[in-house]
């Protein structure tokens, strides 16, 4: 059972420029080790100490304090609170296209305390008020109370945010606290991503040269090795694009064959012998049924594998990344190979990397809110208690 606890707890604004990085890393090392891949990625994108925008991130995020806990100015750190999104989502949100994404963590040994749920709270009113300020004009909503869209009345699952926007997302770790927490307070779970790593076919001998072509044939489709991709025809460079716009990865719009070179493969002076390999399978037409981008392979032991089958829910998606994968394999056997994989759009692709022997680096699951709705005026959850002050704080820790 949940060990009660009474808190006073405060919400500091993390912002940008609000600390440096001696006082980030203070944080940092209180929250503890980050567990998962989610909890890395919005650490790096939350902290004050570094502009996120650069890297077309809009953000915000809240520090919470105990003071009733000894732990430096202010009280202990118990959890931080934060909602992220590229810009360009956010933009694409006004139409209901676009997600925010919300993080949430707490100290792992102040757990089942009652931190979680003040947190929460304070996540939801954050969310709220990031939409809102997205959102030039608006002033509220409309719609008759407990109807779809009116503030406060529940959502249904999957439904749009009140703006038409989807409902706030959690990405934790599939099985872990965070999951279980959130499944338990009105979120469900909508995706799943795992990222899966193929071991390497032998050891990389001391001298051995970055393969530039290699022709063969796997399973029935004639697959080649572009280790250069300015050799690539440019239907292979469509071809990645079309593998990456069917599983909702980037990029998230579709450019003629010359912008996508300029784009995804510029070549420099400086950079003419460090390009990213291209492996393409045709078919006995001549057509392309599918196309990966792997890393860089110099000084690489592991390479990313990103694309796949053209079409990942074709009947022939299975043996065409079989025979994508395999000819990357044999083109660099010394190399191990990880992918990020979603079950729901990737069809048959996790399933031929377990077949090789791919292990699971992560798992995550995807979560959305389906109870609170986003009014844009106006807070979606009590507010957080105000802290009592000097001696008479009746504040104190049971259980």
């Amino acid at each position: 059972m949940p060990v009660e606890v009474a808190v006073c707890v405060e919400a500091e604004p993390w912002e940008p420029g609000s600390a440096d990085t001696d006082a980030v890393e203070a944080v940092l090392h209180a929250l503890g080790p980050a567990e998962s891949w989610p909890v890395g990625t919005a650490r790096s994108i939350l902290r004050p100490d570094r502009d996120p925008s650069s890297y077309g991130w809009e953000r915000r995020a809240l520090l919470l304090r105990d003071r009733c806990r000894e732990g430096g100015p202010g009280g202990a750190v118990v959890g931080l609170a934060g909602v992220f999104a590229l810009m360009d989502e956010r933009g694409a949100g006004e139409t209901g296209a676009g997600e925010r994404t919300g993080h949430l963590e707490i100290v792992p040994a102040l757990r089942r305390q009652g931190y979680g749920t003040r947190a929460l709270a304070a996540l939801r009113e954050l969310a709220a008020d990031f939409e809102g300020s997205a959102t030039s004009g608006a002033s509220g909503a409309s719609g008759a109370s407990g109807a779809p869209g009116a503030p406060g009345a529940p959502m249904t699952p999957g439904a749009a945010g009140l703006s038409g926007r989807p409902p706030l997302s959690v990405r934790a770790a599939n099985g872990g606290d965070e999951h279980r927490f959130l499944l338990a307070r009105g979120f469900e779970v909508v995706g799943r991503t795992r990222q899966f790593s193929v071991p390497a076919l032998r050891p990389r001998q001391s001298a051995e040269s970055v393969p530039m072509r290699w022709s063969g044939e796997c399973d029935g489709y004639a697959v080649e090795l572009y280790g250069d991709p300015r050799d690539a025809p440019d239907e292979v460079l469509v071809a990645w694009q079309d593998t990456l716009l069917a599983t909702d990865s980037w990029p998230t719009e579709r450019l003629p064959a010359p912008e996508l070179r300029e784009r995804w493969f510029p070549v420099d002076e400086w950079n003419a012998y460090e390009q990213p390999p291209l492996v393409a399978a045709y078919r006995a037409d001549g057509s392309v049924a599918g196309a990966v981008r792997l890393d860089v392979p110099l000084g690489n032991d592991e390479l990313e594998f990103e694309g796949g089958p053209r079409t990942p829910a074709s009947p022939e998606a299975p043996v065409v990344t079989r025979a994508l994968l395999t000819a990357a394999r044999r083109s660099f056997p010394y190399c191990s190979f990880y992918c990020d994989l979603d079950d729901g759009t990737h069809g048959p692709m996790p399933a031929v990397m377990e077949a090789h022997g791919a292990g699971t680096k992560w798992d995550v699951v995807r979560l959305r809110d389906t109870v609170v709705r986003f009014p844009l005026s106006g807070p979606v959850a009590p507010p957080l208690p105000a802290p009592e002050r000097g001696p008479e704080s009746r504040c104190a820790h049971r259980g």
